[in-house]
């Protein structure tokens, strides 16, 4: 638990490579005491810390046996954040079929969870997935969905002001995707007023 700490801490501060060597050492650690929780944890870090490396094929083994140790171990939250950055690793590639795929699992799971959070991820990525396949009506459905639930969840944030610009620049995300979609809609009209959102 220290050493996966340790690396998120590196991670937060931008320190990859020291990030992915403390997580290398937590996983090890986790195998040989059989901490099967730990082994997942610190192979889904390792899978974000190698797709934000560029290292996307890599990513997507070590996201692959950190979802089979989530599904064994029924641990519900973390599958879908794996399905997410399966996904993700996707995107990256290119192949938006499978990528979708991973986005509609996890979004599946987070509604079933209630977890609004990781519900908006799911419907921001997927509804973005779906504008690079051209699919702009299911595109459009998915977008506005997951404004809903950023504006659900900001307005329940109060003061929060570090959360508040955190969650606000996810929403941005999916008001220029949605504006995007729009406009390859010839609908001029509407993503103006979505853009005037997104500055107010």
């Amino acid at each position: 638990l220290t050493l996966r700490n340790l690396g998120n801490a590196y991670y937060a501060q931008q320190d990859f490579e020291q990030a992915a060597d403390y997580q290398q050492q937590s996983l090890e650690l986790s195998e040989s005491i059989r901490d099967r929780y730990g082994e997942m944890q610190a192979l889904g870090n390792l899978g974000n810390l190698l797709a934000i490396s560029n290292e996307t094929e890599s990513a997507i083994v070590n996201y692959r046996q950190a979802l089979s140790l989530a599904q064994t171990l029924q641990h519900a939250n973390e599958e879908a954040q794996i399905l997410l950055g399966l996904g993700t690793a996707y995107y990256y590639l290119q192949n938006y079929e499978a990528a979708q795929n991973y986005f509609k699992q996890s979004l599946s799971l987070t509604k079933r969870l209630g977890a609004k959070l990781g519900e908006g991820i799911a419907l921001t990525n997927l509804g973005e997935t779906l504008l690079r396949q051209d699919r702009l009506s299911e595109a459009e459905t998915a977008l506005f969905k997951s404004i809903e639930i950023w504006e659900n969840l900001q307005a329940g944030l109060g003061n929060s002001n570090t959360f508040r610009i955190s969650l606000f620049e996810t929403q941005k995300a999916a008001y220029r995707n949605l504006q995007e979609v729009l406009v390859n809609s010839n609908r001029t009209s509407a993503a103006l007023e979505i853009s005037e959102l997104v500055r107010t």
